[in-house]
């Protein structure tokens, strides 16, 4: 995107400062406590430097992870659904916090079934153009969008979807205000952190009356101990807290604490289609099946072989797509006229 490589270099300048910060406070601190003094012997200078490197590491680590996880590049496109041949309307709208947030609505002539589609951390609209597609030939308008800190819309921070929840909310009330008739029924479909967001918002929104998610994250801090598993042990541990704990700062959200699996009870009735690939690195098939468990009844649980994060629909079109436009149909079925 335009701009996005000076928020690059402001962003890598103020890394350096941080760190450099964290580097003079910890050798100022740890000084004392190590007896580092000019006349010491050599040996005991360097063992005590090198104790100074190993605990600036750890807390580094821990920084980074959380910077980098917190803060993406936003990303850009000539796709649209034009591309594949789907009338389309650029949106503009706000969250309900405030922030602009861009989308697209894709019409299906003489629907009122309305599906939102959300995408994951570091992707934008255009990456679900293959939901878009399947949804519109099923039947359905498509409202898709940029979250806050991706693509067009506005804002440089993730939450994980704290706050982006209020996003999805205000896309159902864009919805109910400028698409009423095409918006009588609204349903959910998500993968990844958009999955986890459509959880925590259609719990407090009962306008969204079915979800098909794919690839959502039961916990955030169980993700957080997946990104730290390639380190050392002492990494993992120390650095996984200190970057849950530098991430909740960043983004104003408490990411230890933040689970969808904690709300997604509350949204039965209403139907949900939990959706996994058995070969997900970053959200392992675990945290799908503990959500399943959670989730009340009506529920499905698909398990889609050889797939990784966001494969699903690439491994198993068309089936993927006829089973979750099948499912949203029959969920709709079941739900009384509003």
């Amino acid at each position: 995107m335009p701009g996005e490589l000076a928020e690059f270099a402001r962003g890598f300048v103020a890394v350096l400062i941080v760190s450099s910060w964290i580097w003079t406070g910890l050798s100022a601190s740890l000084a004392p406590i190590l007896r580092v003094r000019t006349e010491s012997k050599r040996l005991h200078r360097i063992a005590a430097r090198l104790a100074v490197i190993l605990v600036f590491s750890v807390i580094a680590n821990g920084y980074l992870m959380a910077v980098l996880q917190t803060h993406f590049p936003k990303r850009s496109s000539n796709m649209t659904p034009a591309t594949i041949r789907r009338e389309y309307a650029v949106v503009h709208f706000t969250a309900r916090d405030g922030i602009p947030l861009v989308g697209w609505f894709v019409p299906c002539e003489g629907s009122e079934r309305t599906a939102i589609v959300c995408h994951g951390v570091g992707a934008y609209k255009a990456d679900m153009i293959d939901f878009v597609d399947a949804l519109v030939e099923g039947g359905y308008n498509v409202f898709t969008f940029d979250f806050r800190g991706h693509g067009e819309s506005g804002g440089h921070t993730i939450s994980y979807g704290k706050y982006e929840k209020l996003d999805v909310l205000a896309a159902v009330d864009w919805l109910k205000q400028k698409h009423a008739d095409e918006s009588r029924h609204i349903v959910g479909v998500a993968w990844s952190m958009g999955a986890a967001t459509m959880l925590l918002a259609a719990a407090e929104d009962t306008r969204i009356e079915a979800l098909h998610i794919d690839a959502a994250y039961a916990r955030t801090r169980d993700i957080a101990a997946v990104i730290a598993a390639p380190f050392p042990p002492v990494y993992q541990e120390c650095g996984t807290a200190i970057g849950l704990l530098i991430g909740s700062l960043e983004c104003g959200a408490n990411l230890y604490t933040l689970a969808p699996i904690d709300v997604i009870a509350s949204i039965a009735p209403r139907p949900i289609m939990i959706v996994h690939g058995d070969v997900d690195p970053l959200i392992p098939l675990a945290q799908g099946k503990q959500l399943f468990e959670a989730a009340g009844e009506p529920k499905q649980f698909v398990i889609i072989k050889g797939a990784g994060h966001c494969q699903t629909i690439t491994i198993d079109t068309p089936d993927y797509q006829r089973r979750m436009v099948a499912f949203l149909n029959d969920a709709l079925a079941e739900t009384p006229k509003r």
